[in-house]
């Protein structure tokens, strides 16, 4: 039995292959808890709540926000970054969805977790709820000395950003087709549209609070390999003497009302005149068991359906392509199938419903769900720690049980997943008959984006906002440095050591849950630079399996031997359960034989994504990281490998299609040629790989690097701006380099981390919100990144006064703290079972290991000095802007506020 606090009680208890789930009930409060045992050692602590709509469309969402405004025992004014700052957290956020919220933080800390799970349940049962805070946090409202200012809060940027990004747009739409007008606006507790959130006062929000965030109607879900009773104890030391409200009351609930004729007509962002034709279709309440299973399943058969009567359907629409929104939705109550296509013109629209209804009954077939549910079986079965942008295993199953747990799902089976992904492998037409039954009654969307955003203006809230005095409270929260860290030496065990099996190959054997893996590295030095632009799409056809996952990277680090000059290669991840291990690794070593046999064919085969790529706006991947928060390490230097402009070149291969034939069929060849190293990592008792075949396949590209491939970072390269009079709100991302990284870079570390605390501070202000400071210590790139803002001067004025700043307002001791933490955590983000083995290997080879050891032990030690001195380091490189999407105006701004030549605006076919 799992351990327990006395005043929680087992009600429930399940193995599901060597995982223990167990749900509990506190006899008092009647807090639910549902504790998964897993094996791995990362940690997540999740509350989730049942909180409808009363009425007020954004409500629980401004709840959310304000909720992390402060609590009892933490008087922080922005508690999550400043958790994110001080403890080993790899992952923390919360989300406002149609009838739940929730809570989610995750590590791989003892120490963290404790500090976490007290943070996330007085945060929710004891928020301070201060009326100046909710002003602020809501609609940026502020009061100082000189008067009362407004600027974008958060909740209200979100909601802003939502009419520019077509995802956004279509998803409520297709939901919105299905459960008409009336009945959705029970679902938009998110608050979907910034009129939704205007006329919400605080005391609708404490009211909303006592009423529906009551132990009873909470789950407190926890994951790892900590025993249930040390969460328990964390929760009741906060609970205790706590008193609460009753519950209140929720709404009926909300049942589909799908109108055939409806049709649901959205104003996107101004556009070439192009529409969105889509339809969708209501599949089953999310509390049936195996709801999410077979949704899931039908996503994954849409993905990879390359053929048949729904392609040949978007063929007869003009575009072969999905509307964005395609897919399934297990947000709403019910599990919703959109499919979509992009039609040249809006009138087009009609004709491709009628298309679609068609072509649907037919789409799928059961050979199509078996081999989807064979993929998503793997998923499952790979508890592997895959980084982003998928979350980690045990966070993403944390994310999946949310919703269905608040609407009334069993517990043990919302977390059985596997057993329903099973069920699919005999029993297909189970899914192909839930598919079916949805559609009698089909809703109609049109995605018109031929007309601007119907962007709010700020005026229209003011009138129904109070505006409170501002407040200054700060309470220090200890840094706490991971006490576990990732092992050195095994993606699984410390006493697996990889048997070298020939002067390419490698076998790592260690425990992998039944799963098998084969990672090749294809070392891209000597390869011509011409070839950059089109390396994803030349790595693409790897990724055409519709038995196993693969995925491919481009990958950039440091030169061992010239740190000045970047190394890159290309990683080709194959993943496959273990009865399939031997026919995984036939089908790749055909992959690299066709590549190297058939260049031609291989490049027709990777030509297929060049017209996505191609209209797809330059530098659009980096800047919606920024947008979110997240910007990878290594993607300011990726991205300008796959090149800023490059994809505006990559237009010009489409309009000669001989040229770009000849162009592929070139790179194929060469990197078919280049060296490559292959590590395999499977269980003990699996049999060995095949040594004559795998060493032959390797053999034939055995050969000594070559210089490392010279790719000039962007220190002095030309701003490119993308115009957008509408869309998201407008992003700046700048950049600053200095020589790559080297074994002092723990001080580099540590500056980004104190740069990325002030950002935050210093850019709410501006309405930046969702800005970022990174360091790739692999490549001395130093991002800094802005996003969400109107005022696009104030916020690159912002930002490049942060490091002027560093000289006249060295950091505090806890911000020192704070970043020898952050320092430390970034070097130990746990990858993936094969990339760590993988990366485990060219580190022996290259000498990394050594290296990110002594920045490790650094890091701990830095002090104040050494931090100043790096400020000053980056602050005499040059700077440059790669790249911002915002209005014509910002050109002159950018000219005249950086040390470069006049900024590039890329305007031939490119929308944001």
């Amino acid at each position: 039995m799992t351990g327990q606090v006395a005043s929680f009680e087992p009600i429930a208890e399940r193995d599901i292959d060597g995982v223990r789930i167990t749900e509990f009930v506190e006899r008092v409060t009647g807090l639910r808890h549902v504790h998964v045992a897993t094996p791995t050692p990362h940690l997540v602590i999740a509350l989730a709540a049942h909180t409808p709509t009363p009425g007020r469309p954004g409500l629980p969402h401004m709840l959310e926000h304000w909720i992390g405004s402060g609590s009892r025992l933490f008087p922080v004014r922005h508690l999550f970054p400043a958790l994110l700052n001080r403890t080993a957290a790899t992952f923390m956020n919360a989300f406002t969805g149609p009838g739940h919220t929730s809570f989610v933080a995750a590590t791989t800390c003892p120490a963290s977790a404790d500090l976490l799970t007290d943070a996330l349940i007085d945060g929710v049962f004891h928020p301070l709820l201060h009326e100046e805070d909710f002003a602020e946090e809501a609609f940026g409202v502020h009061s100082s000395a000189s008067g009362t200012g407004l600027y974008g809060g958060v909740v209200w940027q979100e909601a802003v950003t939502r009419l520019g990004d077509p995802p956004s747009l279509a998803v409520p739409a297709l939901a919105a087709s299905l459960y008409g007008q009336s009945t959705m606006s029970l679902l938009q507790g998110q608050g979907l549209q910034p009129l939704d959130l205007v006329g919400v006062v605080p005391d609708d929000a404490r009211e909303y609070h006592r009423s529906f965030y009551h132990p009873g109607r909470i789950w407190l879900i926890t994951a790892g390999d900590l025993p249930a009773s040390r969460f328990q104890r964390r929760a009741m030391r906060v609970l205790e003497h706590s008193t609460f409200r009753p519950p209140g009351d929720l709404r009926p609930e909300v049942t589909p009302q799908p109108d055939k004729s409806l049709v649901v007509k959205v104003a996107g962002a101004a556009g070439p005149g192009t529409g969105d034709a889509m339809v969708a279709i209501g599949l089953e309440p999310v509390d049936v068991p195996g709801a999410i299973a077979r949704a899931q399943i039908l996503q994954d058969a849409l993905a990879r359906k390359r053929e048949g009567s729904l392609r040949e359907a978007l063929k007869a629409c003009g575009v072969v392509r999905y509307a964005p929104g395609s897919g399934v939705h297990a947000i709403y109550p019910h599990t919703i199938f959109g499919v979509g296509v992009v039609t040249r013109k809006p009138g087009d629209a009609a004709r491709a419903h009628e298309v679609l209804a068609e072509a649907l009954p037919t789409a799928f077939g059961s050979d199509d769900i078996r081999a989807a549910a064979q993929r998503k079986l793997l998923d499952a079965y790979d508890r592997s720690h895959r980084p982003h942008p998928a979350p980690m295993w045990p966070v993403q199953q944390v994310l999946d049980a949310v919703l269905p747990l608040t609407r009334g799902a069993d517990p043990l089976d919302v977390f059985d997943l596997e057993s329903h992904l099973r069920s699919q492998l005999d029993e297909p037409e189970r899914t192909l008959q839930v598919l079916t039954n949805g559609l009698g009654s089909i809703g109609r969307v049109i995605v018109d984006r031929t007309g601007p955003t119907a962007r709010q203006s700020f005026d229209t809230a003011v009138a129904a906002l109070p505006l409170g005095k501002p407040r200054r409270v700060d309470s220090r929260i200890a840094a706490t440095p991971p006490l576990v860290t990732i092992k050195e030496l095994s993606p699984r065990s410390a006493s697996s050591e990889p048997e070298r099996l020939d002067d390419e190959l490698w076998l790592w054997r260690t425990d992998t849950n039944g799963v098998g893996y084969a990672t090749v590295d294809i070392d891209l030095c000597g390869l011509a630079p011409r070839f950059l632009p089109i390396l994803r799409l030349l790595a693409a056809p790897f990724n055409h399996s519709a038995r196993w996952r693969v995925t491919t990277d481009v990958v950039v680090e440091a030169h061992e031997s010239n740190v000045d000059v970047p190394r890159l290669w290309v990683r080709a991840s194959l993943t496959s359960h273990r009865d399939d291990i031997h026919a995984a690794h036939s089908w790749l070593m055909r992959r690299f034989a066709a590549m190297r046999d058939d260049p031609a064919g291989w490049a027709e085969r990777a030509m297929r994504g060049l017209r996505t790529a191609a209209a797809a706006p330059a530098g659009l991947s980096l800047l919606r990281s920024a947008t979110a928060a997240r910007v990878s390490l290594t993607g300011v230097v990726d991205d300008r490998v796959n090149g800023l402009a490059a994809r505006h070149r990559l237009r010009s291969l489409l309009e000669d299609p001989s040229t770009a034939r000849s162009l592929f069929t070139a790179a194929t060849k060469d990197l078919a040629r280049m060296p490559r190293t292959v590590v395999i990592t499977q269980e003990p008792n699996v049999p060995l790989p095949d040594e004559i075949a795998w060493g032959e396949f390797s053999g034939t590209v055995r050969q000594a690097p070559g210089d490392p491939l010279a790719v000039t970072l962007p220190s002095n390269g030309d701003p490119v701006l993308l115009p957008s009079s509408s869309g998201p709100p407008y992003v700046l991302l700048t950049y600053r380099s200095v020589p790559a990284a080297h074994p002092d870079a723990a001080a580099d570390l540590l500056l980004a981390a104190i740069l990325d605390r002030r950002l935050y501070r210093t850019l709410r202000a501006a309405s930046a919100h969702g800005s970022k400071a990174a360091l790739s210590w692999r490549t001395g790139a130093l991002t800094l990144a802005a996003a969400g803002s109107d005022r696009l001067g104030d916020a690159l004025a912002a930002m490049g006064d942060l490091l002027t700043e560093m000289a006249t307002r060295p950091p505090e001791e806890d911000e020192l703290a704070a970043g020898r933490t952050a320092a430390v955590v970034s070097l130990n983000r746990p990858p993936s079972v094969h990339d760590q083995a993988a990366d485990l290997v060219r580190a022996r080879a290259t000498g990394w290991h050594s290296i990110r050891k002594r920045i490790l032990d650094a890091a701990k030690r830095s002090h104040r000095d050494a931090v100043l001195e790096s400020a000053r380091r980056y602050q005499e490189g040059p700077a440059a802007a790669l790249g911002a999407i915002g209005p014509e105006s910002a050109l002159s701004y950018l000219s005249g506020s950086l040390a470069t030549s006049t900024p590039a605006a890329i305007t031939s076919g490119v929308q944001a």
